[in-house]
């Protein structure tokens, strides 16, 4: 069986799970979702200790001798729309700036900051950051102003399966929405099944109102989500399932959209592919993007060979590819995409005891150029 086939019955998976148990029915029994959350005023310097400004200028790095060799090869140029101003997020951060998510030294501590993401401003002025905590995602305005906008408490679930990760912030119909996953247990009747059902949704919450709406769900017990990133009128899905992972392509309701992604002969995964696919992430325009290939094989063995891939969904092609090898234990974590360059999160396992490194930025992918950054932590890029 071919990954087509293979994404072939998982669809119809999929579409018999969403016709036996309802997406909104599912929510109303799942969720108790206020319209918005009322917000608490706070000062700014507050919020900003949670997080840290690297910078958006290849000048906020130091230079340094990075974990990766040299790239064999470098990806082909790709189209960066130019403005004359840098709209502001928060004071002192710009679109394309990094921002770093610290951790504590201790679990408890690791536990209280997960992810800052940020988005600039709108016609109305509007923009600020994306806090995700454990148990929260948190908006902060840019004059300092806080809200909570969804918590694990607003759902059902009380025996610590319910979970909420964000993964994004996007403009859908002109408005800022947080793209976050939520993770929760739907109790199942008394039909002989051992285990309670766990399922994965994508919500789009308005950072304005805290409005939310989910647009695709998936149960979570065959196969989980590793990403989501929306640009444009896209929403592109990294998949894991036992065995393999894989792509969707859909619209920012939901639905499955035709484009022409990566296709790979084998199942993606298996023992005798060891090739991993995932963490694709949309250009800002929506008509490309890259994503980790990842040689699996050498996870106990020694150093790890990573390829980030530029691929052109409207012309089904891939554009290129940079090769990296993380040496000393490193893992690869999240990445982020500006249209033009990444950061890419690094970590070591030490099993179980997760050891936050300094995560690499590659100014371009045309060029090919990698630094380090100067503080660990989990990267995400202002758009």
């Amino acid at each position: 069986m071919n990954e087509r086939d293979i994404r072939t019955a998982f669809q119809h998976l999929k579409e018999d799970v969403m016709t036996n148990v309802q997406t909104e029915e599912r929510l109303e029994k799942a969720t108790k979702r206020p319209t918005w959350v009322r917000p608490a005023v706070t000062v700014f310097a507050g919020a900003a200790a949670v997080f840290i400004v690297v910078g958006a200028a290849v000048l906020a790095f130091r230079p340094s001798d990075p974990d990766p060799a040299p790239p064999a090869t470098t990806v082909t140029s790709t189209t960066v729309t130019e403005t004359t101003e840098e709209p502001t997020i928060v004071p002192g951060i710009t679109a394309g700036t990094v921002l770093l998510a610290e951790f504590g030294a201790t679990p408890a501590e690791s536990d209280e900051v997960v992810l800052v993401d940020g988005w600039t401003v709108t016609s109305d002025g509007s923009g600020g950051l994306l806090i995700d905590r454990s148990d929260t995602i948190t908006r902060v305005a840019a004059d300092g102003t806080e809200m909570v906008l969804l918590n694990t408490a607003d759902l059902s679930a009380d025996d610590g399966s319910a979970a909420l990760r964000l993964e994004d912030v996007a403009f859908v119909d002109g408005a800022a929405q947080a793209i976050v996953v939520v993770t929760y247990r739907q109790d199942t009747p008394d039909d002989g099944r051992e285990f309670p059902e766990i399922f994965q949704e994508i919500w789009q919450v308005d950072v304005e109102t805290g409005a939310t709406s989910s647009v695709w769900s998936i149960n979570a017990f065959e196969s989980n989500i590793t990403r989501v990133s929306v640009a444009s009128d896209r929403m592109l899905v990294s998949v894991a399932f036992e065995g393999g992972t894989y792509f969707e392509y859909l619209d920012t309701a939901g639905q499955p959209i035709d484009v022409v992604g990566p296709f790979y002969d084998e199942p993606i995964g298996v023992a005798s592919v060891p090739t991993v696919i995932d963490q694709g992430v949309l250009s800002p325009e929506g008509s490309m993007f890259v994503y980790l290939e990842i040689d699996s094989s050498t996870y106990l063995e020694g150093p790890i060979p990573v390829a980030i891939v530029s691929w052109d969904l409207d012309a089904g092609v891939e554009t290129g590819r940079l090769e990296l090898e993380l040496r000393n234990g490193a893992r690869p974590g999240r990445m982020d995409f500006d249209g033009s360059g990444v950061v890419l999160e690094r970590y070591l396992d030490r099993t179980a005891g997760i050891e936050q490194l300094e995560p690499l930025r590659i100014e371009s992918l045309a060029n090919g150029q990698v630094t380090e950054l100067d503080t660990s932590g989990r990267p995400s890029l202002a758009e």
